[in-house]
């Protein structure tokens, strides 16, 4: 992401000939901040280490940002507009919340995020830094401004349509930093291909997957029948990432339905490896299907070596 411009303080907002300059400033501060939280909150917390996530942690948000950029950038979007990209991409998953949950079929001990509320607590950080920046009579963000990146944080609420997650608060009339907000924070298989997209599927794999987990970091003796039953759950899981990838590349067409044929063009080169992602994550379902319980799990990222019991 490069070296971030040094924060500038409220009050001198009057000595800047380009206003745009201030703004932009600002932007970079609010991903200082939100990434600072995410390493406290779920990288290095210490009360509860099962608050410490796999997946939504500064990678994804890091990951998220970038394809905000990319995406602004390649629809020539206002300096504005980039910054309100940035402040939202970096304050959607600030707020990690969640509840073990037992499976309703299998009893399996799952992590359940409160989806929603979640995205909201999110977004009220996100409005109240904003807010906190047009104090001392500078007025950097507007009210229209906050209202659409609490609004693009609250589209990443996420629903399933039986193959692919889907974001259902996405109109065809959304505008361009919510719908940019929406692509990004999914967009690892369409934008960056294979390896980010097989990376992110095991994060999250890892992180859901409490029982799985809570195992193998405990140095808990797996007997056979355990690792069978891990490996099927890891197996299942692999053979979803292709269907996942294909349902996200079906979604494209009704996700960029609003914009012009120009910018529709121009996010169709952007989300370009589907069919990398897509062969990649068909392609290791064989292999991960002949491994061992520890071979799947090193594969799968797993920082430590299963106990297995003799």
């Amino acid at each position: 992401m490069g070296e971030r411009p040094e924060y500038m303080p409220p009050g001198i907002a009057e000595s800047i000939e380009n206003a745009g300059d201030i703004v932009k400033k600002y932007a970079n501060k609010a991903i200082e901040y939100a990434r600072d939280n995410i390493r406290k909150r779920f990288e290095e917390e210490t009360d509860n280490p099962e608050n410490n996530l796999e997946y939504h942690r500064r990678d994804h948000t890091d990951a998220v940002l970038r394809r905000v950029d990319a995406i602004l950038n390649t629809l020539k979007a206002s300096l504005k507009e980039m910054a309100l990209g940035k402040v939202a991409g970096a304050f959607h998953d600030t707020v990690q919340n969640w509840v073990e949950t037992p499976d309703a079929n299998t009893g399996v001990p799952k992590r359940k995020r409160f989806i929603g509320d979640n995205e909201k607590a999110s977004a009220e950080e996100a409005s109240a830094f904003m807010n906190e920046t047009n104090k001392d009579g500078i007025d950097v963000f507007s009210a229209d401004d906050i209202k659409q990146v609490v609004e693009a944080i609250m589209v990443t609420v996420p629903g399933f349509n039986g193959k692919t997650v889907i974001q259902p608060g996405l109109q065809k009339d959304s505008p361009l930093v919510v719908l940019t907000i929406a692509l990004a924070d999914l967009g690892a298989a369409g934008m960056d291909g294979a390896e980010q997209y097989l990376k992110e599927g095991d994060e999250n794999f890892r992180e859901e997957n409490l029982d799985i987990a809570r195992a193998i970091e405990n140095g808990q003796s797996i007997t056979s029948d355990q690792a069978e039953t891990f490996k099927q759950r890891m197996i299942g899981w692999t053979k979803f990432q292709p269907i996942f990838a294909t349902g996200r590349q079906e979604m494209l067409e009704q996700e960029i339905a609003g914009l012009t044929s120009e910018q529709q063009d121009a996010i169709r080169s952007l989300f370009n490896k589907f069919p990398e992602s897509i062969k990649a994550a068909t392609d290791r379902i064989a292999p991960r299907e002949n491994m061992t319980f520890p071979e799947l799990a090193k594969d799968m990222g797993y920082a430590k070596e299963p106990v297995m019991a003799e």
